[in-house]
């Protein structure tokens, strides 16, 4: 009654063994995929936890190396840009008259996207179904 435990301490030890032979071999493997991994471990620490909180402490802080002002050219790129995204998305609201268009695009000269911000009040009462189905996004990225 007192070895009746005997054939798990045989295989425990086989089984051990085994894997001390079959870790002694790949030795070399085994040493790649740790130093890989903890390379993967800092890439990721670096780039998705301390970069984006360096970026938003120096957004804080205003750093002055974030900062720079738009240049002529850059802020007129951008402006055509939305001018474009509007008509467009007056266009796919049914605005086809283009005095009617021209004035979407004078008010937007002004800042008053008011087109697009009652679109947005529209989608955000049901923010998944405007994600999906709507223009929800669409507005989002002309704000």
């Amino acid at each position: 009654a007192e070895y009746m435990g005997w054939p798990a301490y045989v295989v425990g030890g086989m089984t051990t063994l085994m894997v001390a032979r079959s870790a002694s071999r790949n030795r070399d493997a085994i040493s790649t995929a740790i130093v890989d991994t903890w390379a993967l471990i800092r890439s990721f620490w670096e780039k998705q936890i301390v970069g984006p909180v360096r970026s938003i402490y120096r957004t804080i802080r205003y750093d002055d190396t974030t900062l720079g002002i738009a240049g002529s050219g850059s802020l007129a790129s951008d402006s055509d840009s939305l001018s474009r995204m509007l008509s467009d998305f007056a266009r796919s609201r049914g605005i086809r008259d283009p005095s009617e268009l021209a004035a979407v695009l004078a008010a937007a000269e002004r800042g008053d996207i008011t087109i697009v911000m009652r679109q947005y009040e529209t989608d955000i009462q049901s923010p998944i179904r405007g994600a999906l189905l709507g223009d929800l996004i669409r507005a989002l990225l002309m704000f």
